[in-house]
């Protein structure tokens, strides 16, 4: 049949059926249209989500005090005492497969600076927290391992607190008040943003552990303790190194939950698979977590 006279037939078709022609083309569009909006979206989650596992850190693995279920109540996280510097030395000494190794022990707080004052979260923490959560410093310098040992109060900033602490001020070599205790400023960092939770990562005062578990929150234990290992694939052997280790040395017996919570980034490959699937928020919030 001549081309010519195919296109006649299908012109007189669409002429008498103009009504179904119409929505026939409309339900096409709509579907195309729609496949390309869900194709766009999962490629925004998907990208969204790498961005936050690189906010993370490298390989990022964060051991948490508490979630152990006692006699049917759940001990939480803040306020356990399962975990303890002997643990972290212990972790540091038989788990290889960890890089970097820093303690964590954080509080809600006042900073005041002259006739300002803000409400922030204070973090004790080591060097290697830097390196832990892939962050880097904007200027100045980082307390050392010296000043964790000293108990030296030397902090740094994150750019949340500069901005309403300080204002147009230079905050470098300031002091500015912890609770009651005086602390020179000795660097701050560079933006991290904001969490998949809506946390502003950026409102955060950094100062050496010792410090704030002795001084601030009067305590002998610790919140957390945060690694990065040394590759994504070490990561799931890493994980079951520190659950063994941590089991015995806290004698939890075989049928018994842990006292300590471990998560990783593995837990949010996920909400990558969910995104993928065009349920990007719903898993991104149950995978992500406070850091």
């Amino acid at each position: 049949m001549p081309l010519t006279l195919v296109i006649r037939i299908a012109l007189r078709a669409l002429r008498r059926n103009t009504l179904r022609s119409v929505l026939s083309m409309l339900g096409i569009s709509i579907g195309v249209g729609a496949f390309l909006c869900s194709v766009a979206v999962g490629q925004g989650a998907s990208h969204h989500i790498e961005e936050q596992i690189r906010s993370l850190g490298e390989n990022f693995i964060w051991l948490e005090a508490g979630n152990r279920n006692v006699k049917g109540v759940r001990t939480g996280t803040h306020g356990t005492q399962s975990l303890t510097l002997r643990d972290l030395a212990a972790i540091q000494a038989q788990v290889p497969l960890l890089a970097q190794v820093s303690p964590n022990v954080d509080m809600r707080v006042q900073v005041v600076f002259r006739d300002q004052n803000w409400a922030t979260q204070v973090r004790g923490v080591t060097p290697a927290f830097l390196a832990v959560r892939g962050w880097r410093l904007a200027r100045g310098t980082f307390f050392t391992a010296d000043d964790v040992a000293a108990l030296r109060r030397g902090c740094v900033l994150g750019q949340t607190v500069v901005a309403n602490l300080f204002g147009t001020t230079d905050p470098m070599g300031q002091t500015l008040r912890v609770q009651q205790f005086p602390c020179r400023v000795l660097g701050v960092l560079a933006v991290k943003g904001q969490s998949a939770l809506g946390q502003d990562q950026d409102d955060v005062v950094l100062m050496p552990y010792t410090v704030v578990q002795k001084q601030l929150k009067g305590i002998t234990w610790l919140d957390d303790i945060l690694c990065s290992a040394v590759s994504a694939e070490a990561i799931p052997l890493a994980v079951a190194q520190i659950t063994a280790l941590l089991r015995e040395r806290h004698h939890v017996r075989p049928g018994q939950e842990d006292d300590f919570n471990l998560r990783h980034p593995a837990d949010i490959a996920q909400t990558r698979v969910a995104a993928q699937r065009i349920t990007p928020i719903a898993g991104s919030r149950s995978a992500l977590v406070r850091v």
